[in-house]
């Protein structure tokens, strides 16, 4: 019956979170779809922040590969992840992400070597979006726990800028009788109550659902990730499907201009007027204008994104596969500056 009802959240309720494109399905009979949700079921759970990405079979494959190898496995060290992903969710404005996370991290075994991390792996997490204060910090952080720990910071950073475009900040659709804060502080009793099961988990590193048949470069900026074979290749996966996504919705021409623009990002938010996105975007035509403000805001500031940028690109055709692709794009090419400054 727990099982059953876990599911039941899971696969019904915290679906019904998703906004802007339709619910996931589920049942789709794509092979590589079908894979990943098979072993995200069993090892896992078929969570939103990973179904959004249905749309895009290889996109779906390579956001698993990577939550797998970095949050998942080693469940050992799971509750130093829990806690470094609901600090850097507090980080990214995402109260779905942290409430989801801080229920987890309450639920999970906090054993001596836990306790005897905990302080500097906190200090560190607290600091992601200042990198250069977070470089001191680091070091405090065992070798062997970086790769696994790093990975999750930066897996989160992109998360959270997914889940803020769409999905509701509550992680559970309610009754419409609940809501605001009581949403989520009964959102956050029931995740902690059915997820326990979760938490328990512990499957082996390395079992990729999805191959690459192509040769792909692992990222030679993530040298944090190298030492864990598993860290890496998830990475490397994740960063195949993601500039694969990129490439096939946005002009290389938006992409540099982007790019180029975060490469002297340090973490900072932006201002609250739109001045900062027309002087980076200010040599882009009409025509591409929406999409290019609708990857920089998910890489810069995510929790901006309005009903008014994705009716304006709706406007122009794109399909719910368009829109997802553009924000994970986005959304990883912050991340992936911020995971080459953290050593």
């Amino acid at each position: 019956m727990p099982h059953f009802l876990e599911n039941l959240i899971f696969h019904r309720f915290a679906q019904r979170a998703v906004r802007y494109i339709a619910i996931p399905d589920l049942k789709s009979q794509d092979p590589l779809t079908k894979s990943v949700l098979e072993q995200a079921l069993r090892e896992f759970q078929l969570v939103p922040p990973l179904t959004i990405h249905i749309s895009d079979p290889e996109l779906l494959a390579g956001v698993w590969s990577v939550l797998r190898e970095t949050y998942i496995v080693n469940q050992k060290d799971r509750a130093l992840r829990e806690r470094v992903a609901s600090i850097v969710s507090s980080l990214n404005k995402c109260p779905y992400c942290q409430n989801v996370h801080s229920a987890f991290h309450e639920n999970t075994d906090q054993n001596d070597e836990y306790n005897s991390a905990k302080k500097a792996v906190e200090q560190w997490a607290n600091l992601t979006l200042l990198p250069k204060q977070a470089l001191t910090l680091v070091k405090k952080i065992p070798i062997e726990k970086r790769p696994q720990l790093l990975g999750t910071a930066v897996v989160f950073h992109y998360i959270n800028r997914i889940v803020n475009v769409f999905l509701d900040e509550s992680p559970v659709r309610l009754p419409s009788g609940i809501s605001g804060k009581n949403s989520q502080k009964v959102s956050k009793k029931m995740l902690g109550k059915f997820g326990k099961r979760l938490l328990k988990l512990d499957p082996k590193p390395g079992e990729f659902v999805w191959e690459i048949s192509e040769k792909i470069p692992s990222y030679s900026l993530f040298i944090w990730a190298k030492d864990d074979p598993a860290v890496s290749k998830g990475f490397a996966q994740f960063g195949y499907a993601i500039e694969r996504a990129g490439k096939s919705e946005l002009s290389s021409f938006v992409r540099f201009l982007i790019t180029s623009h975060l490469s002297d990002w340090h973490g900072e938010v932006p201002p609250l007027s739109s001045h900062w996105i027309d002087e980076v975007l200010r040599e882009v035509s009409e025509k591409e204008r929406a999409a290019a403000e609708f990857a920089l805001l998910t890489a810069r500031a995510s929790w901006q994104i309005d009903p008014k940028r994705i009716e304006k690109l709706r406007s122009q055709g794109a399909n719910d596969q368009r829109l997802v692709r553009i924000a994970a794009w986005g959304a990883f090419s912050a991340a992936k500056r911020i995971g080459s400054l953290l050593v």
